[in-house]
């Protein structure tokens, strides 16, 4: 009895020795996007209504882990640089809370809905991709298509890609700047009349 009980002990403190030899756990960092707070110029004049719809999204950036790239063709999942919330959503929020900084008496929600519903324009979007190569430059490459009420439709496609540190952080501030300059960009075609 007295053997199975020094057995036990000597093995939880070798369990214990082994966890302890490992050092502390890697802290995990949670980022966030966030949108523009301030804008030089705004279409106070526009009160249509949008709709944003993001149609694709790459599978690989469906997970919390922050993905970059090591090399072409190579990616990198981060277990400890997460995402605070769903990736997919959190871009379509930060471009619907852009674009009502951009055009403040608009009417900017996030689609689809079930059944029809009429807004003078419906703006999807399809990312292609949304990552980095750490110590070298972001990598932002989003297709759009504009739909009016009307049925004209305009498309086209925002590529951007912004020198970076090899931080983490620069990564994020650098794709936040891709969603703001996007954002920029989109509002010219979705004020325009006929559009």
């Amino acid at each position: 009895m007295i053997f199975r009980w020094i057995s036990l002990c000597a093995l939880i403190l070798a369990t214990t020795a082994c966890i302890q030899l490992q050092g502390a756990a890697p802290v995990s960092r949670y980022f966030l996007l966030e949108p523009m707070t301030d804008t030089a110029k705004t279409y106070p004049e526009i009160t249509s209504s949008i709709s944003i719809e993001l149609i694709d999204f790459p599978d690989y950036l469906r997970r919390p882990q922050v993905v970059v790239q090591k090399r072409d063709n190579v990616l990198h999942f981060s277990d400890n640089q997460r995402w605070a919330t769903a990736l997919e959503d959190n871009i379509v929020a930060v471009v619907r809370s852009n674009l009502e900084l951009l055009i403040p008496h608009a009417t900017i929600a996030i689609g689809p809905w079930k059944g029809n519903r009429n807004v003078d324009k419906r703006l999807q979007l399809s990312v292609r991709k949304f990552t980095g190569i750490l110590g070298q430059r972001s990598d932002v490459n989003i297709r759009w298509r504009v739909t009016s009420l009307d049925g004209k439709e305009h498309s086209g496609f925002f590529v951007h890609q912004h020198l970076i540190d090899d931080s983490y952080e620069a990564l994020i501030r650098a794709l936040n700047l891709g969603l703001e300059e996007m954002s920029k960009e989109l509002v010219t075609v979705l004020v325009k009349p006929g559009a």
